[in-house]
């Protein structure tokens, strides 16, 4: 039987995805291959918008319902996504005209079409064409419009469409009384939203507080987050809601029993409470923990981390921030359900916790307590600058270029083989076989070989180039192997 993540603690099995308010934030681009410039993480599976346009998903679901991938999948029909988001079950993709398509699990209408059928494919959000940001929970999905209204769709027995009932819907429903949001987040059963002074309001679910407006009673309609006038970002969590003030601090309120409000203790609160410890990040609250990118590119997260999901190597749960091991350069983060990805300065993703599905994307189904490299995806490329390089054989020396594309934050290598075609080692040329290494930073290496002359008359003779064996993170680039061509001189 296949080991499921869950909060054993609890005997429960949640069902969310977080979802990270700033999709559009941390966005990079890089020369060469495709790299990611934003990522969501789901319950059991991860998705990554390409620079391209293009998303890949990973994991349990990955292209839709009983579609499961250990790496990156390519979701067919998207070239244009500005945006993506993942729920539990399903995924969604902001596209560049402003329109929506999900696809995956449709039980409760979470796709949108109007109808209750799963698909593997995407499929459009019924009338929505000027969507601004999109938001994944756990079986529902909200999109931002472009002038600040919000419209809803999905599981609503709780209240989290916004709209003054507790009705399902299959297609978007407007959030009362909301005209001047700014940014969205979809937590498991309920929504919040940034306005434009500020201010925060929450609605749906609210047994834990997680609406922090001070009272535990459930609202089909938007209500206010007490004492909070300077935010920035808002993140919703499982039972869990977290807000980046402007002055940098993060607050949280909701449910705490795994320390996933950080405030050092397991109380709940209904009203938001200070992190310790972080004055300056972007956020985004998980199933039961909460991350945050700190200065430097670092990342920190607390809460439930029985899957390593706190990244520090252990699987101790903390109600106060602790370090990620062995990881800088972030410029995003997102916590999932018992995982967490971090989308790195070069367009790398790398994830850790739980990989029972493979949402990890490396190939396993291992769990990691620290970061792994998600395949694949803005990995560092290593290549010939040419297919084809020519040298006179009156000339006893010629550079071979290699280049580094994708990520170069980090040191990487490649081993460089030359073999003979028509030439003949010893005879016109000295062979060569060595591992060319890149500093960090460093995008360009050249090895020299020694060309022979051989006094015969004789036709062009050729010598094979090849790389092999790149370093770990590093993937080989198209022009992986080479002609170099020994022009006659007799």
């Amino acid at each position: 039987m296949k080991k499921v993540c869950s909060l054993t603690l609890l005997s429960i099995i949640c069902v969310f995805a977080g979802a990270n308010p700033l999709c559009g934030a941390g966005r990079v681009t890089a020369a060469g291959g495709s790299v990611a410039t934003q990522i969501s993480a789901g319950l059991y599976h991860t998705c990554a918008l390409l620079s391209d346009g293009k998303v890949k998903c990973w994991g349990r679901g990955a292209l839709g319902n009983d579609h499961d991938s250990l790496t990156p999948v390519q979701v067919s029909g998207i070239t244009d996504a500005t945006q993506v988001s993942a729920g539990s079950d399903f995924t969604c993709a902001l596209l560049s005209g402003g329109t929506i398509e999900c696809w995956g699990v449709n039980e409760q209408g979470e796709l949108g079409d109007g109808t209750n059928h799963d698909s593997s494919t995407p499929v459009q959000v019924s009338g929505i064409t000027s969507a601004t940001q999109v938001s994944a929970g756990a079986e529902h999905a909200c999109a931002l419009l472009s002038g600040g209204t919000i419209e809803c769709w999905g599981y609503n027995a709780d209240g989290a469409l916004g709209n003054g009932t507790y009705a399902d819907s299959s297609t978007p429903v407007a959030v009362s009384g909301m005209s001047t949001a700014t940014a969205i987040s979809a937590g498991a059963f309920h929504t919040c939203a940034v306005l434009s002074g500020g201010t925060i309001e929450c609605w749906g679910l609210n047994y834990y507080g997680q609406l922090g407006n001070g009272t535990h009673q459930h609202s089909s309609t938007p209500v206010h987050v007490s004492g909070i006038t300077n935010a920035t970002q808002v993140s919703g969590g499982y039972h869990h809601t977290c807000a980046v003030l402007a002055a940098g601090g993060v607050n949280c309120w909701g449910r705490n029993n795994a320390g996933q409000l950080g405030n050092g203790t397991h109380h709940p609160s209904s009203i938001p409470v200070q992190v310790s410890g972080i004055s300056t990040a972007t956020i985004s609250a998980g199933g039961f923990h909460t991350c945050a990118v700190v200065s430097q590119g670092r990342v920190k997260c607390w809460g439930f981390d029985e899957h390593g999901q706190l990244g520090n190597g252990t699987h101790n749960s903390s109600p106060i921030p602790v370090l990620v091991g062995g990881i800088t350069g972030v410029t995003m983060i997102d916590a999932g359900g018992y995982h967490t990805c971090a989308l790195l300065s070069g367009g790398r993703i790398k994830c850790w916790g739980c990989n029972t599905y493979g949402e990890l994307g490396n190939g396993t189904t291992t769990d990691h307590s620290t970061p792994v490299t998600v395949s694949g995806i803005g990995n560092v490329i290593l290549a010939f600058s040419s297919a084809h390089y020519s040298v006179n054989e009156a000339t006893s020396k010629v550079k071979i270029t290699i280049k580094r594309t994708g990520d170069s934050s980090s040191a990487a290598s490649v081993l460089f083989k030359t073999a003979d075609g028509t030439a003949t080692e010893g005879v016109d040329y000295t062979a060569v076989s060595k591992t060319v290494s890149f500093a960090a930073g460093v995008t360009t290496r050249t090895v020299s070989l020694t060309i022979l002359d051989d006094q015969l008359k004789e036709n062009n003779e050729t010598v094979t180039l090849t790389l092999s064996k790149p370093s770990s993170g590093a993937v080989l680039g198209t022009l992986k192997k080479a002609t170099l061509t020994i022009i006659d001189n007799d």
